[in-house]
């Protein structure tokens, strides 16, 4: 992330013209990557998206005679996201980028890659560095969406690290190694939602408890104010 960040913004920001012309266009291929993980991600997180601007130009506000491409994810405005949603949608081109980055490494170090399939690659691992790092706008909507919902945003951050710690937990004891790094967050993913179902289902427990004993001391009360009739046998 730190790598991404200060290459990305050093070299977007400061560098002179005319270099920063071939910053920018070698970036291309890794801002359509990064809206692409944005859009992914509310897909998966159902997030309703209401457009979806994989490229274009926006001017600089510092600078008026400079501008870099950028792309949008835009949201429904009815739509109000959880503070986990925000955070997953948020940092989606960072870890997706960096893996597709690595997947990519790997296949370059094949010593019988074909010469133009290496300069591909190379050229898709420099757009996806300057790239990946999340905008302000992007780290924006975190804090947003906490201040929204404090206590349901610290109920979330609860459940996720119990997950994590869970899923740590059981790998550990039972020392299970994993095909691909990606099934332990498919695994952090279903504890995540197993432990809020099973915590709904305690509480509707409760609920169903409590309403039951409130009815049944308020037929206690009431049998006192009860008429009685004189039934004879």
């Amino acid at each position: 992330m730190l790598f991404s960040v200060i290459i990305s913004y050093l070299l977007l920001t400061y560098i002179p013209e005319p270099l920063d012309k071939i910053i920018q266009a070698l970036s291309i291929i890794g801002v359509i990557i990064h809206e692409l993980c944005h859009l992914l991600l509310c897909l998966l997180t159902n997030t309703k998206v209401k457009k979806v601007t994989l490229v274009k130009k926006i001017k600089d506000r510092r600078e008026e005679n400079k501008s870099r491409f950028g792309g949008e994810v835009t949201l429904n405005r009815r739509t109000r996201i959880s503070f986990l949603q925000a955070f997953i949608i948020s940092f989606a081109p960072l870890y997706i980028s960096f893996w597709l980055f690595f997947s990519i490494v790997e296949l370059m170090i094949d010593p019988d890659i074909n010469v133009v399939l290496f300069y591909i690659y190379l050229f898709i691992l420099i757009s996806i560095t300057l790239a990946a790092a999340p905008s302000f706008v992007d780290l924006g909507t975190i804090p947003k969406a906490f201040h929204d919902n404090p206590s349901y945003s610290l109920y979330q951050i609860f459940l996720l690290v119990l997950s994590i710690f869970s899923v740590w937990m059981i790998s550990f004891a039972y020392k299970i190694q994993y095909i691909h790094e990606i099934l332990v967050y498919v695994l952090i993913f279903l504890s995540y939602y197993a432990f809020k179902y099973v915590f709904k289902g305690i509480n509707h427990i409760f609920i169903a408890i409590n309403m039951n004993t409130v009815n049944l001391s308020r037929k206690i009360k009431y049998k006192r104010f009860k008429r009685r009739r004189y039934k004879p046998h």
